[in-house]
């Protein structure tokens, strides 16, 4: 679904699908994802994940997953964005345990 027709889907009381983010950020599925993993090992509270998006819900959230995987799933861009995404969490981490590492 293109940004367009996302628009159109809007102003006919389909909904938006990418719940108000942009479609076109191929990081926020996986940035998402690690969120919404963090509330379920209750690392993060679901509140504010929900503020961090600007949601009501955990299913708008999911909803938006699903849009982004099926708009970006096909694209090697999306998953380079994946090994991005998470080697970025993981040097965080890793940095958190070994200050020293922090750049």
């Amino acid at each position: 679904m293109s940004f367009l027709s996302n628009l159109i889907s809007s102003l006919f009381g389909r909904g938006d699908a990418f719940a108000g983010l942009d479609p076109e950020d191929l990081t926020m599925f996986w940035r998402i994802e690690h969120d919404l993993d963090q509330v379920d090992r209750d690392e993060q509270d679901l509140k504010t994940v929900l503020a961090k998006y600007n949601v009501s819900s955990r299913s708008k959230l999911e909803n938006a997953m699903g849009a982004y995987g099926q708009l970006h799933s096909h694209k090697p861009e999306f998953a380079q964005a994946a090994r991005d995404f998470h080697l970025k969490v993981q040097m965080g981490n890793m940095a958190s345990y070994h200050p020293e590492m922090a750049q």
